[in-house]
């Protein structure tokens, strides 16, 4: 059977030459280390400036991300949309007493009524979760979506 290319996902090629101002650098060196500070508070601009930066990127492109916890995360979760594979993008959190800049901390996901909170709990242990009031179990899940460990009540058994 055919590939018909009206139908398929998969993209179409794009000659990707390098730029006049990378003129310099060698055909097999295409790719860009590039570094995106993103400021608090104004995600809409920071989103447009990565869906631009996003269509011209090429595999092997680079983006190291620095910036508040929470628009850190969503500029994350923009790029892997766009394609961007989790070696192709570095964070930095500037959030003092985020998860990220603090070991003891963790985001923790409540699976019952979606409220993600920040605990020192470990894996493994029990918190309360401060949006449905259930007492949970910290999974050893981590979602990178949502940047927080699963918690679950656990079945009572009888």
């Amino acid at each position: 059977m055919s590939v018909q290319m009206e139908t398929t996902t998969v993209p179409r090629f794009v000659d990707h030459t390098p730029a006049p101002e990378n003129a310099g650098r060698p055909a097999d060196a295409r790719y860009r280390d590039l570094e995106v500070e993103i400021p608090a508070g104004n995600f809409p601009g920071t989103a447009a400036a990565l869906d631009e930066l996003c269509a011209t990127a090429v595999v092997g492109d680079t983006v190291h991300l620095t910036g508040p916890e929470e628009e850190l995360l969503l500029a994350a979760a923009r790029l892997r949309e766009h394609g961007f594979d989790d070696a192709e993008i570095m964070l930095t959190c500037t959030t003092p007493g985020s998860p990220f800049t603090d070991a003891d901390l963790r985001r923790v996901n409540c699976c019952h009524c979606r409220t993600v909170f920040t605990t020192t709990t470990a894996v493994g242990d029990s918190v309360d979760c401060p949006g449905c009031q259930r007492s949970l179990v910290v999974y050893h899940h981590f979602s990178r979506r949502t940047a927080s460990y699963l918690a679950y009540m656990p079945e009572e058994k009888n």
